[in-house]
Order: structure tokens, then C-alpha cells, then sequence
């Protein structure tokens, strides 16, 4: 198997060779070839409700416990987004989700022995 030297975000694929990278299209032999690993999903990175609450706890702690009750039911996530963008926290959240997504990715590829680009 060649070396893994790269990473990426989620849905990317990730290669040993970098030219990949900038094609449009998944690479033909996706499927086939050893030279690809499937980026884990926001689920399995555990990115949605801890997330949500850690944002919570430090940029509207006066929400906290409403928001927690928010994720018991289903449809959260939408009503979680509704009740920031009403009190203006909503690009502060999608800035801390992508900075704890990257923190995730990189987190992973490092046990995956990849080195994050």
C-alpha cells in the first residue's frame, strides 16, 4: 500500500498521489484501488449535539439549558439554528462548527497516520 500523505474534509477522498485532488469527479478506480480511505461522516465524528452544547456553554451560556432540551427531541438542529439566528449568534456557530470539524479531521488523520494539509 503506498504511504498516505494527505487529508481532507468531509465527503473528500484522500490519496497518496496529489494530483487527484484537483479533479472534479472521483477518481475511476475509487472503488477498486487501495489508495483511497473514506473520510468519517460529521455522525461519526460525533460533531451534532456535543458541538451544539459546547457551543452553547461558552458563546450563550444563558441558553444552555434550553438548547439542551432542544436536542432531546428530533428536528434539533433546525430549531437550534433558528434560535441562534433570532439572537444573532448564527455566524459565530457555523465559525465554531467548522473550527471543530477541522480540530475532528485533524484529529483523525492523525490516528489514521496522515498528515493533515
Amino acid at each position: 500500500m503506498p504511504p498516505r500523505t494527505s487529508c481532507g474534509i468531509p465527503g473528500a477522498f484522500i490519496s497518496s498521489e496529489p494530483t487527484w485532488s484537483r479533479r472534479r469527479a472521483p477518481p475511476e478506480d475509487l472503488e477498486t484501488s487501495d489508495r483511497y480511505v473514506a473520510v468519517p461522516s460529521k455522525q461519526e465524528l460525533d460533531l451534532g449535539k456535543r458541538v451544539a452544547l459546547a457551543f452553547a456553554e461558552t458563546h450563550v451560556p444563558e441558553e444552555y439549558e434550553r438548547i439542551r432540551s432542544i436536542f432531546s427531541r428530533p428536528g434539533s438542529y433546525a430549531r437550534f439554528k433558528d434560535l441562534l439566528e433570532a439572537g444573532g449568534h448564527l455566524t459565530a456557530w457555523y465559525e465554531f462548527e467548522h473550527n471543530a470539524q477541522r480540530e475532528a479531521l485533524s484529529d483523525w488523520c492523525a490516528t489514521q497516520g496522515f498528515e493533515p494539509v
